[in-house]
């Protein structure tokens, strides 16, 4: 990998006409991340990755202004809670959904 300062970014993004970077696939605890005077965003969107890290997803919202918004979530649950209100909703009454962790996650 590459590690660079905000020279760098700011000369890339001017050379290139861009407003910002946005860049993915680099595990962030919250999510995302914004560095180099808010220019370049690191987003990463595998809650939980591989099922141990603990790290929040997020998506961005990009407005037609290019204001931004970061929509962060956590993993989802491992096993569905089922109630009779679930009638209706494609799970069983009384079924509950589990998930088994591959060992090579473990």
């Amino acid at each position: 990998g590459f590690a660079w300062g905000n020279d760098v970014s700011k000369e890339f993004r001017h050379r290139n006409g861009l407003d910002m970077i946005v860049r993915a696939h680099q595990m962030v605890m919250n999510g995302y991340e914004q560095a180099h005077d808010e220019q370049v965003v690191t987003i990463f969107s595998a809650p939980n990755y591989c099922y141990r890290c603990g790290n929040k997803a997020c998506l961005m919202e990009v407005s037609e202004s290019m204001d931004r918004t970061y929509l962060q979530f956590d993993r989802a649950s491992t096993a569905a809670q089922t109630t009779d209100s679930d009638e209706g909703s494609g799970v069983a009454v009384g079924s509950s959904r589990s998930s088994v962790l591959p060992d090579y996650f473990l």
